[in-house]
Formats: C-alpha cells, sequence, structure tokens
C-alpha cells in the first residue's frame, strides 16, 4: 500500500513497480508528523530511482602555497585523489616544522598537528598511493624525520605515549645526585600513519584500553601521561599527528555512538577519497620539477 500524506492535492507517480503519492504544495503548516511522512517518502524515492550520490569537489581555494603546487605537480601523473595527496601533504608538513609555529585562540595555542581520516574503498580508493606520493616529497624535506619518526600500529594509549615519552630520572641516595633510568626521546614529532585505522577503533573498545583519550590529549596539546604506581609514562610537549585509512562499512560498523559523541571523531578531518583516473604504468611525476620543493625546504 502507497503512504499518503494530506497536505493537499497530491499526484501519484510509479517509479520501478513502487507506487509512491507526492504530497503537493498547500497552505497548512506542516505537522512533525507530515515532515517524517514527507522524509521517508523522499529516501524511499531515492532508493527505488538508483540515483549515485553525488561525490565532493574539491575547491580551487585549497590548493594554495606550496600544498597547492605539489598537488598540481602530482595530480597529472598519479592515480591517487588529489584530495588525499592534499590532506596528507598537510599532516605531514604540520608535523615536519614541530611546535613552535602555533595560531592563538583566546587563551589556546593551536599548533600545526593535524588528524585526518582518508575514507575510500580497499584497494581503489588510492589511499596508500596518495601516502606513497606525499612521503616521496617529505622525505626530500627532511629524511630523518621520514625514517624515524614516521610510525604505525596504533594499539594503546601508553605505546602511544612511550613513542615521545620524557626522560626519567631517579635520585641516588648513595650518590647523592640523579641518575637516568631512561633517557626518553628528544625528537617530540611523531607522524601516526595508520593504514587499517579499523583495527585501533577496534582495540578503543576493550576494557580498560587509554588510546581514545591519550589522542584526544594529544590533538588538544595536553600533557600525556598515565597514573599508574608500577610504571608511570608522561610526556610532555608532544608533536603528534595521525593520517588513518579505512573503508566507509568499516567506518560505519567501528565508529560507536560514544566515540562520536566525546568529541574523538570531532578532532579528526575525515575526507572521501577514490581514484582519480586510470594512469598508464601508474603514473610518473616530473622528476625535474621536484628540485623546487627541495630548495623550498
Amino acid at each position: 500500500m502507497p503512504r499518503t500524506v494530506s497536505l493537499g492535492s497530491k499526484t501519484c507517480r510509479s517509479h520501478n513497480g513502487t507506487r509512491i503519492m507526492v504530497a503537493q504544495k498547500s497552505a497548512k503548516p506542516a505537522t512533525a508528523e507530515t515532515v517524517n511522512e514527507l522524509a521517508n517518502i523522499d529516501r524511499l524515492w531515492v532508493a527505488n530511482s538508483g540515483a549515485e550520490r553525488r561525490w565532493p569537489q574539491l575547491d580551487d581555494a585549497a590548493l594554495y602555497g606550496l600544498a597547492g603546487d605539489v598537488i598540481r605537480v602530482l595530480d597529472p601523473h598519479t592515480e591517487a585523489d588529489a584530495v588525499g595527496i592534499l590532506v596528507q601533504f598537510l599532516a605531514a608538513f604540520g608535523n615536519i616544522i614541530g611546535s613552535n609555529p602555533y595560531y592563538q585562540i583566546e587563551s589556546d595555542r593551536h599548533r600545526a598537528s593535524l588528524f585526518s581520516v582518508h575514507v575510500g574503498a580497499s584497494a581503489k580508493g588510492r589511499k596508500g598511493t596518495a601516502g606513497g606520493r606525499v612521503r616521496a616529497v617529505t622525505r626530500l624535506a627532511d629524511e630523518t624525520w621520514s625514517d624515524e619518526r614516521t610510525v604505525s600500529g596504533l594499539s594503546s594509549g601508553e605505546g602511544l605515549i612511550n613513542a615521545v615519552r620524557d626522560k626519567v630520572e631517579k635520585f641516588d641516595v648513595k650518590a647523592q645526585q640523579f641518575e637516568t633510568i631512561d633517557p626518553g626521546v628528544v625528537d617530540k614529532r611523531l607522524m601516526v600513519v595508520e593504514p587499517e585505522f579499523a583495527g585501533a577503533l577496534s582495540a578503543m573498545e576493550r576494557h580498560g584500553n587509554t588510546l581514545s583519550p591519550v589522542i584526544r590529549n594529544a590533538w588538544d596539546g595536553q600533557k600525556l601521561q598515565t597514573l599508574t604506581k608500577a610504571s608511570p609514562l608522561k610526556a610532555t610537549g608532544a608533536h603528534i599527528s595521525i593520517i588513518a585509512h579505512i573503508t566507509e562499512e568499516e567506518a560505519r560498523a567501528r565508529l560507536t555512538r560514544t566515540e562520536m559523541a566525546n568529541g574523538f571523531a570531532n578532532r579528526f578531518l575525515f575526507c572521501c577519497v577514490r581514484r582519480s583516473k586510470v594512469t598508464p604504468a601508474w603514473g610518473r611525476a616530473a622528476g625535474g620539477r621536484t628540485g623546487r620543493y627541495r630548495a623550498a625546504s
């Protein structure tokens, strides 16, 4: 039986064998019930029409400065989405420059530590391809950072803190001086690239896992610590950035209502990515033009 909404005169149209009653304009004010009915009709119409969801388009204003130049050089030669390259480049660049640059809003200093999640089909979203293009450029700027400060494997808050931990000293009563127990990590920059973000989201669901609050504090620029008596961990001045990859189905299944409500998901920039084109021989960027990025660094 078709649904009807009494808002005045109406017409009946048939699509794919489904009869839908569509209300015309009326001077009568719509109630909450009738609005819900119309919303249901709209969803039914879209579901039966087979209309493809409109893919979001990147505005030209986003291709600004050095990042824009990088995208313009790479885009003709890669199957990766320009959005994927741009956001991963911004995240990597923000981590390379460290915690000194900041933008102040009231009493808070916002640094260039970007958290991003790239949502795309497995093997077809070219999420990893975009990351490879970015690594080829950022390695020219800071090879040590690329080799030593880029990690993966998010599973616990303690593990994340350990990667940027402070020096630990203990007072020696006999020698009457402090001795270093753990030299800690001098370079507080940490670029986390997580190609299987669904695994991290799954780990956060385990009882007692502290990954979610530690990630939230890292984005806020707060001191990271665990208050355990046996082995307390602490990290001050940590500059952490995250690039995560996930499919739409995994994101819907793993991202819980709690993480969406407690500010965890709000700290991430979610990007839709897909293969932009098909290129011969997987595409090759003009090697001679990468020298300009080395000079800029």
